[in-house]
């Protein structure tokens, strides 16, 4: 059997309304909260992603001067002529001069960038070594050999 509820028992349909809008905006903020803490790990991944990114270039050229280096010395022992120019070693794309420094010295400065053009392009990601080598011909079965010693090795600067 069905009975009318009392009044004074049940809440006005005001104060229904009223708990009703105070649980949507309750989680319409919640919402908004997620929203922005999830906006927020999004961006500090990219960043992340983005330096990370970078780093990884970075060492990529910083590799790539250094094959070029060790390119430009073995290109040294077949021809102690040789004073560089642009050289492609670890998939990187290098400026190489060659300075003869007298006594058997030459000064070897490998310039490499992140892309395919050389290290005069403003803008790009660059990394210069510089080497020392001492050149030596030595006899072999009366054969003159060229024998290159590294006397210094150092990362340049921008």
């Amino acid at each position: 059997m069905w009975r009318e509820p009392l009044s004074g028992n049940m809440p006005s349909e005001r104060a229904r309304r009223e708990e009703g809008a105070v649980a949507l905006i309750t989680v319409l903020v919640l919402m908004a909260v997620a929203l922005a803490i999830v906006t927020g790990m999004n961006l500090l991944a990219i960043s992340e992603s983005s330096t990370t990114s970078l780093q990884v270039q970075s060492n990529r050229t910083f590799h790539g001067a250094d094959a070029c280096v060790e390119e430009a010395l073995y290109r040294l022992t077949k021809n102690t002529a040789f004073t560089g120019g642009q050289v492609r070693a670890g998939g990187v794309f290098c400026d190489v001069g060659v300075v003869d420094l007298g006594l058997g010295q030459r000064q070897v400065t490998a310039c490499a960038t992140d892309g395919t053009t050389g290290c005069t392009v403003q803008g790009r990601l660059k990394r210069r070594i510089e080497a020392v080598a001492q050149i030596t011909t030595i006899t072999i079965s009366g054969r003159p050999i060229q024998t290159i010693s590294l006397t210094s090795w150092k990362e340049l600067t921008q």
